[in-house]
């Protein structure tokens, strides 16, 4: 579709035109032609051969390397994260052209609009921070002591990262004009990546979205294991018989088996 006050170009089902802020009449909705239906990308072999390969590499570093390696690979995999959902963003506004702005539904800005929104928000909100996979990281503490200096660290890091990741939507709706079928099948962060970066730069930026995948997963399973070895296995299995060996091959076993 093209738009009739400046002439540019536009996705199917985009509500307003990004250079001028024109409110597009918007026919039929068509079934949208975006990465995630394309055969010749997406082929049935491709994504399990994928999902084989990442779920191989994650239960083997937590396999082998348990608590310590999970940690290290959450590091990286968090800066890996955190560079993709600041990049994206900054590039976007850069590219946004202010008129566009003026063109926004109201109801966009307000956050509080529908009542969906905030107990959607409560709902993962809240229950973010004591989540299994997050509060286990403090097991890593050496003494009470550094537990007030280690919750700063965690608070500081999650609003960063929630922030960031706001961003992303906010920025990203504005920059590829409201489109609403990437909106539905979130691909708002994939399509602007992609539109805006060359091939190599798109693959590194995107990779944030796999990292986070595989850090969710594998301290899910450091948080399944732990919590059967230590709550199930030693108590009520062996009677407070196991050692630490025996503790540590029951938690591989459960990764396993979880797995």
């Amino acid at each position: 579709m093209i738009c009739p006050k400046c002439g540019t170009e536009l996705r199917d089902g985009v509500l307003m035109c990004p250079i001028c802020g024109t409110k597009q009449e918007v026919p039929p909705p068509v079934p949208p032609k975006n990465i995630q239906n394309n055969p010749k990308i997406f082929t049935k072999t491709r994504v399990i051969s994928v999902i084989i390969v990442a779920a191989f590499i994650i239960i083997g570093y937590t396999f082998l390397g348990g608590f310590s390696a999970v940690c290290w690979t959450d590091f990286y995999q968090g800066l890996m994260i955190l560079g993709s959902l600041l990049i994206a963003p900054i590039f976007a506004v850069s590219l946004i052209n202010p008129q566009a702005v003026a063109g926004i539904p109201p109801d966009y800005w307000n956050p509080v609009a529908k009542t969906s929104d905030i107990i959607s928000g409560f709902g993962w909100g809240l229950g973010y921070f004591g989540m299994p996979h997050i509060i286990i990281r403090f097991m890593s503490l050496k003494s009470q002591k550094e537990m007030k200096k280690s919750a700063v660290i965690a608070i500081s890091w999650t609003a960063l990262i929630c922030f960031f990741a706001t961003m992303v939507g906010v920025v990203g709706r504005m920059y590829l004009g409201m489109d609403e079928n990437i909106n539905q099948n979130s691909l708002v962060f994939i399509a602007m990546v992609r539109s805006i970066f060359p091939a190599l730069m798109s693959g590194i930026l995107l990779s944030g979205v796999l990292a986070a995948s595989m850090s969710t997963a594998s301290s899910q399973l450091l948080a399944s294991a732990s919590a059967f070895a230590s709550d199930v296995y030693k108590p009520v299995i062996r009677k407070y018989q196991s050692g630490d060996k025996e503790m540590l091959w029951a938690g591989r076993i459960v990764v396993l088996v979880i797995s």
